[in-house]
């Protein structure tokens, strides 16, 4: 294996993904490929690779940040298709997600879209739940 593509925006569900990605990336020796998809260009990308290299600073695998325009679920499977990862590694709500058992709306694109595997991460669970 030789890439994972971690799709992400800034929230704890995303961290607890980019976390798992790193493990996998570290235990098979792939780079991981941050994207982060933004659906204007009037949004600050400086910005928003600035949080991601932070975010990305104590990962122990290579990396690189790619920030892409459009359409989240469809520009995910877009950077698939031309990236060619052996794996996808995302949270399975996005941070402006209600709490439920439902699958997000892009998570559910993903999975049924991919042409490569797709690991969904989920919340972390919280004291006292079963």
């Amino acid at each position: 294996m030789t890439k994972i593509l971690v799709p992400m925006d800034t929230s704890e569900r995303a961290n607890r993904a980019l976390a798992t990605a790193d493990q996998l990336a570290q235990a098979l020796h792939a780079e991981l490929i941050l994207l982060t998809v933004l659906e204007t260009e009037e949004e600050d990308s400086d910005h928003v690779t600035s949080l991601l290299d932070n975010l990305a600073s104590g990962l122990l695998s290579s990396y690189h940040v790619r920030i892409e325009y459009g359409l989240p679920a469809r520009t995910i499977l877009s950077v698939i298709d031309e990236e060619l990862p052996e794996l996808v590694v995302m949270s399975s709500h996005g941070g402006a997600s209600p709490d439920g058992m439902a699958l997000s709306s892009v998570a559910r694109d993903i999975v049924l879209g991919s042409c490569v595997p797709v690991t969904l991460v989920g919340q972390a669970k919280s004291a006292g739940l079963g």
